[in-house]
């Protein structure tokens, strides 16, 4: 079984609040699953990111919430809001309750365990510690955070908010999502250990490149042909 995400999202490393790093970046990094590997660049500043993948990108604005997700391929895009994903996400609880199909189903949702290694190693020239996030032995991960780019919360909620789409089965990697707001450091290496009933799965992403610099206001708009979709998570 393949978890079923918004890609760009779920890959993507995020960015700092103003105030804690002022400063812009570009970051390149890896995801391997199984024998497949992608590439992500994030486009980092104070106050939003852009994360390009294959074929799409994503667009954050971390004191409003506001996501937007492009379809390069259709020409596409929509816009929604972590909000609205947090409330997407609990109906479709809600919905499958009455079938009897819960969070539960895949193991139980169980308080997570975090502990810091002790370890400390260099990522694309930055000192990062490294973490364990644990709900037993269903969900792992193993993170290094650098100590020197700080992510505001709004990053964790991002990232939980992004398995709205897998329904019960994401109420597990919201907990851990949750969790890891403690380490407010910048994940440059996470990896993801799950073994839900018979889903077994190992997901890595690491951070290959920082640079600094600025970016023209023109990387984070839309492109003037790209036609505007209803969101698949607003209500109604």
């Amino acid at each position: 079984m393949r978890l079923s995400v918004i890609p760009a999202l779920v890959l993507a490393l995020a960015a700092s609040a103003a105030g804690l790093c002022a400063e812009s970046f570009r970051i390149v990094s890896k995801t391997r699953y199984g024998e497949k590997q992608s590439t992500q660049t994030v486009l980092l500043t104070p106050a939003r990111m852009k994360t390009t993948g294959e074929g799409s990108d994503s667009i954050v604005e971390f004191a409003t919430g506001k996501m937007t997700f492009l379809d390069d391929g259709k020409k596409t895009y929509y816009v929604t809001s972590i909000d609205e994903l947090t409330a997407y996400a609990k109906s479709r609880e809600e919905q499958a309750k009455t079938s009897g199909f819960t969070a539960q189903s895949f193991g139980s949702v169980a308080p997570v365990a975090a502990r810091r290694v002790g370890h400390s190693r260099q990522i694309a020239g930055f000192s990062c510690d490294e973490w364990v996030f644990a709900m037993g032995d269903a969900l792992v991960f193993e993170v290094c955070a650098a100590r020197r780019l700080t992510v505001p919360r709004a990053y964790f909620d991002a990232r939980r908010a992004s398995y709205a789409g897998m329904g019960p089965m994401g109420r597990h990697f919201e907990k851990m999502f949750e969790a890891m707001r403690r380490i407010r450091g910048y994940p440059l290496s996470l990896a993801m250990h799950v073994k839900m009933q018979e889903m077994k799965q190992e997901t890595l992403t690491e951070v290959t490149e920082v640079k600094k610099g600025g970016f023209p206001a023109a990387a984070f708009e839309i492109p003037a042909d790209y036609t505007k979709k209803k969101s698949p998570f607003a209500p109604g």
